[in-house]
């Protein structure tokens, strides 16, 4: 059986249930020291959490806890790094006839921007919207958002111990060692690499402190942290859709 050349994103099979080739373009084994630049990305939300807590009481009023000020911003922009490079992913994938992943990046491009606009309460304070009064009475922080109502809330800060654990538990898996080629390439265009695991960790371990360890009384600052395992959040949601960007590029560079 003749197979199709080296590189296609989608290869046919004789059978129905085959897996479907992907192409993960393997990152150039001449990289310099791929090990440090592991534990330097692994590192950065930790380091910016110190930094958080280091500057609790002034931070309070100052880069992370009011509203459209620095943390908030940057998780705005990460966002929309994310939905731009989500965005390219997809087209990307259903130019070379994989439409589920097609769709599966379609869905992180338009989950990203919903976000982003919820972040920044869909431009209200930029543009000066004042919020019907229908909607402030339910809605926690009395904005144009979806995320602070009474009602959803809770859902989205659950949400977040899965958010956060799920893909640090994927990351750092050795996938590798437990599936075949084909399945593990699926993994690769899927899953975050161990590099990015911290960024979804912290999230998920600032959730589950939230649920079972932050005692009554504790100063209201505290609960303005979530803003920094937010921030990572997004910054590694933008760093994997930029990686998985730079694959897609790199596939089409090779069948050039």
């Amino acid at each position: 059986m003749k197979l199709p050349p080296e590189g296609t994103f989608l290869m046919r099979s004789s059978t129905a249930r085959a897996v479907p080739a992907v192409d993960t373009a393997p990152v150039e084994t001449t990289r310099h020291h791929p090990h440090v630049t592991t534990a330097i990305l692994a590192a950065i939300p930790f380091a910016v959490a110190i930094l958080a807590l280091q500057t609790s009481d002034a931070a309070h009023r100052a880069w992370f806890a009011e509203e459209d000020n620095v943390a908030e911003n940057l998780q705005f922009a990460f966002l929309l790094v994310a939905t731009w490079a989500a965005a390219s992913v997809a087209l990307a994938r259903w130019r070379r006839g994989e439409p589920l992943l097609a769709l599966a990046y379609a869905v992180f491009a338009a989950g990203a921007f919903f976000v982003a606009g919820e972040e920044i309460s869909w431009g209200q304070r930029v543009f000066g919207i004042a919020t019907p009064e229908a909607v402030s009475e339910v809605n926690i922080q009395g904005e144009l958002t979806l995320h602070n109502t009474f009602l959803l809330t809770p859902v989205f800060s659950f949400a977040q111990l899965f958010i956060g654990f799920l893909p640090a538990l994927a990351a750092l898996t050795p996938w590798q060692r437990l599936l075949s080629p084909r399945w593990d390439a699926w993994r690769r265009a899927l899953v975050p690499g161990p590099a990015l695991a911290s960024y979804f960790l912290l999230i998920g371990a600032w959730r589950l402190y939230r649920y079972a360890f932050m005692a009554p009384g504790t100063p209201a600052w505290v609960g303005e942290l979530s803003e920094i395992p937010e921030l990572a959040l997004y910054a590694g949601l933008a760093l994997f859709a930029l990686e998985q960007r730079r694959v897609a590029r790199v596939a089409r560079e090779r069948l050039a």
